[in-house]
């Protein structure tokens, strides 16, 4: 009996001194379209490579992006085709493509939220239409993202798809075109 009263105890004492699980943060999103979106149009968008330290998180929120573009009604080049147009200093010259704005994303922070499943997310996302003019611009701040781990690796497929959703979802959808 003794034995079992100093098992209960100890299993108490380290119940009680294990900490509360962390609270994931919402996260803060600011969205800033032009006041005259819907009449600068750009539907022909070439998706930039993603300023990111994290190599393989650039590749597939790009990828993403470009693929949920197309459920908004844009018209996203592929990115083979962007790509061909980047010159040696990294900017984009568009030359023979006939594009309307280009769609440039940085993720700034990725940050695992220790004692979760979570990474939080900083960055920035802008639509600038091919004169210069910020069409539409997205800013995230610690941003959660669930990122799956499997034995021990962790898999970025779902997270880049939500950071791109975050991205795209909040972009205009653009109003069909009316034929004449």
């Amino acid at each position: 009996m003794r034995s079992w009263c100093l098992v209960l105890l100890t299993a108490a004492f380290a119940a009680g001194c294990q900490s509360p699980p962390k609270k994931v943060p919402q996260g803060r999103i600011e969205v800033e379209p032009h006041p005259e979106f819907a009449s600068i149009r750009p539907v022909a968008i070439a998706v930039l490579p993603v300023d990111s330290r994290h190599h393989e998180l650039r590749r597939l929120v790009r990828q993403d992006v470009y693929e949920a573009l197309f459920h908004k009604k844009y018209s996203p080049f592929k990115l083979g085709a962007v790509d061909a147009h980047i010159d040696q200093k990294g900017r984009f010259q568009g030359g023979s493509l006939e594009w309307d704005a280009t769609l440039s994303v940085e993720i700034s922070r990725w940050a695992k939220l220790s004692g979760t499943r979570y990474y939080l997310a900083d960055g920035r996302a802008v639509l600038r239409h091919k004169l210069g003019e910020i069409a539409w611009q997205c800013r995230f701040d610690q941003y959660p993202v669930e990122v799956p781990a499997h034995a021990g690796q962790i898999e970025l497929d779902e997270p880049a798809k939500a950071i791109a959703n975050l991205i795209v979802d909040r972009l205009p959808e653009l109003p069909a075109t009316t034929g004449g």
